[in-house]
């Protein structure tokens, strides 16, 4: 399962993936996504997430965050996503 595309906007991340080809023989339930800023550990962001697509918000303008997504299906979760570190952006001075 791979990112395709990121957006982001003053504070907002937007970001799209596509669903991983093989679901171990068991539907896709939901995603969860976590992210992390700088060296620290990752952090679990939101679950429970029921499309292919969300829009983080609540960011801190200017600074790096690294996402990725994992897919969840009822034998549990599965591999990570490719990470993508994007900069949350500002409003232009």
């Amino acid at each position: 399962m791979a990112n395709n595309a990121v957006v982001t906007a003053a504070g907002i991340v937007g970001m799209t993936w596509q669903a991983p080809i093989d679901d171990g023989g068991s539907p896709i339930i939901d995603y969860q996504i976590s992210y992390k800023t700088g060296s620290a550990a990752f952090q679990v962001l939101t679950t429970g997430v029921m499309q292919t697509s969300y829009t983080a918000t609540q960011l801190i303008p200017g600074a790096y965050y690294t996402f990725k997504v994992t897919a969840r299906n009822l034998v549990g979760y599965g591999p990570d996503s490719s990470e993508v570190k994007i900069i949350a952006a500002r409003i232009p001075d």
